[in-house]
């Protein structure tokens, strides 16, 4: 992964836990006098804040109203927010004009990336954090390359530096495990019988496993690349023809017998120069910039009628 292509990453990863903010109303000013409140955030129940002026947490007499969190969600955050849904809605929307094109493939690898970086999650939590890292991914492609159209790279530029950094590009082949360790094969075979009655790998990896390492985490290992020599001694055999969510026969590995867990199987992501050229480029492009001030002016352009008036935050 290029230095770039490591940023992308963290930029996404801060925008995905960036705080969710909440807005009062669809009105340009809020409404002091109201006693309802027209929108809430989702996990508010309607029966727990119903006025403006319900108490949303208190210690020892003190308390805090939903308007005094309002209010201070506002103040604290509201411009920059504000800023960054109008700017998203900017670069969408000129992307769409000039007909810029993402490179699916390359959005692919780093969502790949990022799975491989989420730990234990369900495969419904996994799905809403892809869900926001492709939109997140999506905007910083667009943006980047608004930014850097008057930026001439030659092919012969973006060739040499692929030559160099060509397998920094790929994302390698990964799987996700887990394991229940046991010395004894009749133990192994009835942690089976209670996998095929429905019971829990992780609760019986707590139950059951000899590995003190990861006994405790449910017997969770870890993403591994194909190729990486951290790879428990004859799991990559175990798993090679396991499908995703399931787990093995109990096998015998020296003096212990494991059963392993695949949860995730991610594909290998290869790039030819042709297909990550343009990425490249832009790569290349991004560094003779000053960002900041590019996408002031970008912002400056467009002519924006918003509440802070000409304002644009830094």
């Amino acid at each position: 992964m290029t230095k770039r292509g490591l940023l992308t990453i963290i930029f996404v990863l801060l925008i995905t836990n960036i705080v969710t903010l909440v807005l009062l109303s669809k009105k340009d000013k809020l409404d002091e006098s109201s006693d309802n409140i027209n929108e809430v955030d989702n996990n508010i129940s309607q029966e727990k804040v119903t006025s403006l002026d319900d108490v949303v947490a208190s210690f020892q007499g003190e308390d805090i109203s939903y308007r005094d969190w309002m209010r201070s969600l506002r103040g604290e955050y509201g411009k920059e927010h504000l800023e960054e849904m109008m700017l998203k809605k900017v670069v969408s929307t000129l992307a769409k004009e000039e007909d810029l094109q993402v490179n699916e493939k390359v959005i692919e690898r780093e969502i790949s990336f990022l799975t491989s970086m989420s730990g234990l999650i369900s495969d419904e939590e996994l799905a809403e954090l892809q869900k926001t890292w492709r939109e997140d991914l999506i905007f910083q492609h667009q943006l980047e390359a608004l930014l850097t159209e008057a930026v001439d790279i030659s092919d012969a530029e973006a060739q040499e530096h692929y030559n160099h950094y060509q397998n920094q590009y790929d994302f390698s082949a990964t799987f996700q495990l887990s394991h229940i360790v046991v010395d004894d094969m009749d133990v192994a075979e009835k942690i089976i019988r209670e996998l095929e009655e429905g019971a829990q790998f992780s609760l019986l990896a707590q139950e059951y496993s000899i590995d003190e390492d990861t006994k405790d985490a449910g017997g969770y290992l870890g993403f591994f690349t194909k190729g990486s020599q951290f790879v428990p001694y004859g799991y990559r055999d175990i798993v090679a023809d396991l499908e995703e969510g399931s787990y093995s026969e109990p096998v015998s590995l020296g003096n212990e017998i494991v059963i392993v867990f695949l949860h995730r199987n991610l594909p290998e992501i290869t790039f030819s120069f042709e297909e990550i050229k343009d990425d490249i480029k832009r790569e290349l492009a991004i560094k003779q910039i000053d960002k900041q001030k590019e996408i002031k002016e970008l912002w400056e352009e467009q002519n924006i009628d918003w509440i802070f008036g000409d304002e644009h935050g830094e």
